[in-house]
Formats: C-alpha cells, sequence, structure tokens
C-alpha cells in the first residue's frame, strides 16, 4: 500500500470545459455531431451523440459513441490522478461529461446485451457517485419519452366530447 489513505478517497475535478457546454447547448440535435467533430476528446459532446442514437433508436451507434465518451472519460480522469476508489462528484459541472459518458455506455451496453459490461458500469458510478444515476435520469432521460407520442395518440386518448339530450315529459 503506497501512500496515505487515511484521509479517505479524494475527490477529482476535471477541469472545465465551458465551450463544450455552450456549443452543446446552442446546437440542435443535428449539429451535435460538428460540436463532436470541433472537440473530440470531449466525453460530454460524444454521450450527448450517444443520448440522441438511444432516442431514435439505434442501439449499435448509441453503444459506439458511448464507447467513444467513455474512453475519452477514462482518459480524462487518468490525466486528473483518478485512482479506484476516488469520488468524481456529479456537484461538479466539469465531472458530468464524465458521469454522463459511463451512464450512457451502461444504457447502450444493456440495450445490446452485453450485461455484465453494464453491471461493471453501474458499479462505477455508484462507487464515484452514487447519486449520478438518479440525477443523469432525472435531467437527461425523462424528456426523451415525449416524441414518442403522437398528435393522432393524443387524439385517440382524448375523451369524446360529443353529448346528446333527451328531451321530453317527466
Amino acid at each position: 500500500m503506497t501512500g496515505d489513505d487515511s484521509l479517505g478517497p479524494a475527490e477529482i475535478e476535471l477541469p472545465d470545459a465551458p465551450t463544450v457546454r455552450e456549443a452543446l447547448a446552442s446546437a440542435n440535435r443535428d449539429e451535435v455531431a460538428g460540436v463532436v467533430l470541433r472537440h473530440p476528446e470531449s466525453p460530454l459532446a460524444w454521450a450527448e451523440l450517444s443520448d440522441i442514437a438511444h432516442a431514435d433508436g439505434r442501439a449499435l451507434d448509441a453503444y459506439a459513441y458511448a464507447l467513444a465518451a467513455h474512453v475519452r472519460g477514462t482518459d480524462a480522469l487518468q490525466s486528473a490522478g483518478w485512482r479506484p476508489g476516488d469520488l468524481v462528484p456529479w456537484s461538479l459541472r466539469s465531472n458530468r461529461g464524465v458521469l454522463r459518458a459511463a451512464y450512457a455506455l451502461r444504457r447502450a451496453a444493456s440495450a445490446i446485451g452485453a450485461h455484465d459490461e453494464a453491471d461493471r458500469l453501474g458499479d462505477f458510478l455508484q462507487s464515484v457517485d452514487p447519486s449520478a444515476v438518479g440525477r443523469i435520469e432525472v435531467k437527461y432521460t425523462t424528456t426523451q419519452l415525449l416524441p414518442v407520442i403522437t398528435p393522432e395518440m393524443l387524439a385517440a386518448a382524448s375523451p369524446n366530447t360529443e353529448a346528446f339530450v333527451v328531451r321530453g315529459e317527466d
């Protein structure tokens, strides 16, 4: 055992990438690939591309993009001195790309049947920040259900507004 672990696990803070965040915030879904091409080192950009592929039902594309995202995220963690057991808190905005990358790969691995890989990524996310999965699911995945509801589905679910009245004597 090397070093003094008596202080507990280290808390990693990755370098911030405001340029990437701003580019993604102003991009529509068709422009995200361009953001990735301008910032191929960004796990956040690749994770966003994976989210789009996942929402479109393109499981293999989602997996490939998520794998690229996770590799970039792993590289960033290693460059920051991360070791197994260290924390990567979601509360630090600069860490969210790495956490979203791991989440995207976990989701995509599960979708293609790579359940052992999905389990390992779930364990990783739990160990670096137990709140990350819940926060990602609330913020980034709940709205992906909206495009599934079509106008036809809404019309079919609407109550019948026709009425009839029977008039007569009591």
